[in-house]
Formats: C-alpha cells, sequence, structure tokens
C-alpha cells in the first residue's frame, strides 16, 4: 500500500488484505466539507510534488477533470457535494499560488 516503497521492493498480492477508509464526516450534520476538499487537494499535491517522478501536469489535469465531472453531473444534488468541489478550487488556487512562491510546503498544509 506504500508507493515509495513499491518503487524499490516488489509487490504482493493477497486476497485477505483489506483496507478501511473511515472519514470522520457525518453528511447529515453541517460539516465544513469545504475544509475537506481542500485539504484533500493540498495533501495531492505534496503527495506528487514529495516524489518527482510524478507528474504536476498529470495532477491538475486529475484534479481538474474531476472537478469539471462533478460539476457537469449536478453534483448528485447532494450540497455537501457542491461544497466539497468549491474547496477543491480554492485547493487549487492555494497550490498554483505555492508554486510561484517561495512558501514551505509545510506552512501551506498547517495554514492552508
Amino acid at each position: 500500500f506504500s508507493y515509495p516503497i513499491g518503487k524499490h521492493k516488489p509487490f504482493y498480492v493477497c486476497a485477505d488484505a483489506h483496507v478501511r477508509h473511515e472519514h470522520v464526516f457525518d453528511h447529515t450534520a453541517k460539516q465544513d466539507h469545504a475544509f475537506y476538499g481542500k485539504n484533500k487537494i493540498l495533501w495531492q499535491y505534496y503527495f506528487v510534488i514529495s516524489n518527482k517522478d510524478l507528474s504536476l501536469a498529470a495532477f491538475y489535469w486529475s484534479v481538474v477533470g474531476g472537478i469539471v465531472a462533478k460539476t457537469m453531473t449536478g453534483f448528485g444534488f447532494r450540497k455537501h457535494k457542491m461544497q466539497e468541489t468549491i474547496g477543491e478550487l480554492q485547493g487549487v488556487l492555494k497550490v498554483t499560488r505555492h508554486l510561484f512562491s517561495s512558501r514551505d510546503i509545510k506552512d501551506l498544509l498547517e495554514n492552508g
């Protein structure tokens, strides 16, 4: 399950392996879904710039493509998805600003 380790060691398949993603969001409560969307983009960006063999252009293509796709499908008529997408747009703007600044990536992650 680790990208950097997989570049140096062989992967093995284990049919009994499981991954469980536990998100703390209760979609019926008033949550800050925009915060989640923004931070998701910031951490994806951090992953890409931390692994020099990954493409920043492909990152942008993937992120912007996902935002466009969600927008075109109408967010599934769910308000929290629209708020999350607004956060993703905020994240893309922050990432773009970071590319043209001397700001430390850790500061961006800690303070948005």
